[in-house]
């Protein structure tokens, strides 16, 4: 949507909830470097980190820590 936007030369802004479990998926990543490819300074993600996940707590399935040093800047 945020690509969407900016190729119809819209302003609108996307954003966009994830849970920290949802990041452990290469999917959400892989979106991650797309948004970072072309530049999409109209999305917005925001985190929940409530350290829970299906089935178990994030942390006993990979590590998540230090998030913050896993986010893309902009160029």
């Amino acid at each position: 949507m945020a690509l969407a936007a900016r190729t119809k030369g819209e302003a609108w802004r996307v954003f966009v909830l994830v849970g920290d479990g949802e990041l452990q998926e290469g999917s959400n990543w892989e979106a991650a470097m797309c948004a970072q490819h072309y530049q999409l300074d109209n999305l917005v993600v925001i985190i929940d980190c409530n350290e829970i996940q299906q089935g178990d707590f994030t942390e006993n399935t990979i590590r998540m820590e230090p998030l913050a040093d896993r986010r893309f800047r902009g160029s």
